[in-house]
């Protein structure tokens, strides 16, 4: 939270303040990923989408390293911002970063070492193998850095800087969108220039915004990285949701590769490609909003204002579920075109689309109340309750559905296994929500309103 400038005068304001430019920055990145699949499937063929897809688990589990050290470590950064301790948030922040680069180089060793015996595990064979070598063979480079910069974005949100993390995040993707654009069709580099415009592109943000930490210009800055005992395991376990939820994804991408390329070939992978696109721009549009409440909720748990978290915690819930609700209907009136065009215009993919992705998608009309319930907990350090939903939405009941639904419904299973899935978690997520909730405080102690407004 800024603690500059005097807290938004209406817990609307608050919360879109921060909820609209990440939710920005958010659709923006889930844009950029769509375009490079219109880029590949036009210059690549469902073959170039597939062969993507592929790769996402490996991306998907750093991501979710990524997200864990850095929320873990950015929820401490608020609850001491809150507590107007900035010395303490200043060494949180800078025993983060160094901690989130140390992860992220080593997740990535294997990548230089075992390449193509990580390939043959992810099932990518033949043209396939080829194709996902290309791409990933280039990304290993980068990933570090990508990875800083979204680290660094984390940071800059709980510094209540979220406007600037947001412009930052345009800058990359515009870069990106246009880097793709000449290394695809202008210089007809494929798959590798897919993956060397996503690197480049994470470049002149993650120095700009390193250059806001040391310009002393914001209420957080690096001080000497210390760790304290304990300190790492309560990191790791305060992100441990955001890193359940990401590790879940991508052993569900792996098993829905599996099953889709066996049961419906390389054209329903491209399709199931095209439709994971889809989820990520809702997703994304969800996570946005999450990211915004985070910082928020965990500012006045610092600040001992629980009446302000009940408030924003309402509006995101309903912002969250307006969202979903836009997002699924615009899939019915569009999501089989764009399979469509994404695909070069492949007439299989297109009728494997219309016939299955607004099912598949009905997901939308309450997985936002999942992520919400999730990252209200993690804010309010209760990791447990958080990796449950987690947990569930993302690994347990969605690898067991995909697994066994086929088994009884044939190929319907496959795109029924994601709607059943988040309807089943909801089932707890919410009494998980509400009793953290009721145990709230109704009003702020006076100290704790004074410190809150003042901060």
């Amino acid at each position: 939270m800024n603690t500059e400038k005097p807290l938004s005068p209406t817990p609307q304001e608050e919360f879109f303040s921060y909820a609209i430019p990440a939710t920005v920055s958010m659709l923006l990145s889930a844009l950029v990923v769509i375009v490079d699949g219109f880029f590949i499937g036009h210059t690549a063929g469902p073959s170039g989408l597939a062969a993507i897809n592929m790769t996402l688990p490996i991306f998907t589990l750093l991501l979710g390293l990524t997200i864990m050290v850095g929320v873990g470590s950015s929820i401490e950064v608020s609850h001491n911002l809150g507590a107007k301790n900035r010395p303490e948030a200043a060494r949180r922040f800078s025993g983060g970063m160094l901690l989130l680069i140390i992860v992220t180089a080593l997740f990535c060793l294997p990548l230089f070492t075992s390449l193509d015996s990580i390939l043959s595990f992810l099932k990518a064979k033949g043209d396939l193998h080829s194709l996902a070598r290309q791409y990933l063979g280039m990304m290993r480079w980068f990933y570090p850095l990508m990875m800083a910069n979204i680290g660094l974005s984390i940071f800059l949100r709980a510094a209540g800087k979220p406007g600037e993390a947001m412009g930052l995040g345009i800058l990359g993707n515009l870069l990106n969108v246009g880097l793709n654009a000449l290394f695809i069709l202008g210089f007809e580099w494929g798959l590798q220039g897919a993956a060397l415009a996503s690197g480049l592109s994470a470049l002149p943000p993650a120095l700009l915004a390193m250059s806001r930490f040391l310009s002393k210009k914001i209420p957080l800055g690096f001080s000497k990285p210390r760790f304290f005992r304990g300190e790492i395991r309560g990191v790791l376990a305060n992100g441990s949701s955001e890193m359940v939820g990401q590790v879940s994804v991508a052993i569900t991408t792996w098993l829905f590769n599996r099953i889709v390329l066996q049961r419906l070939g390389v054209n329903g992978l491209a399709a199931y490609t095209v439709v994971g696109y889809l989820i990520c721009f809702e997703g994304m549009a969800i996570t946005g909003l999450a990211t915004g409440l985070g910082p928020i909720v965990g500012f006045h748990a610092g600040a001992g204002n629980g009446s302000r978290i009940r408030k924003v915690l309402s509006i995101a819930l309903k912002s969250a579920g307006i969202v979903g609700i836009v997002c699924w209907l615009l899939v019915v009136f569009f999501g089989a075109s764009i399979a469509f065009s994404m695909s070069g215009g492949d007439r299989q993919v297109f009728e494997i689309a219309k016939s299955t992705f607004a099912l598949f998608t009905s997901a939308f009309l309450v997985n936002g109340i999942n992520v919400i319930a999730a990252t209200f907990l993690t804010a309010l350090r209760k990791p447990g309750p958080s990796a449950i939903i987690a947990i569930l939405r993302g690994l347990v009941l969605n690898s067991f559905c995909v697994l066994t639904l086929p088994l009884f419904l044939g190929d319907l299973g496959i795109w029924l296994s994601f709607p059943i899935t988040e309807f089943s978690v909801l089932l707890i997520s919410i009494p998980l929500m509400l009793h953290t909730h009721q145990s709230l405080p109704t009003k702020p102690s006076n100290a704790s309103m004074k410190k809150s407004l003042t901060a």
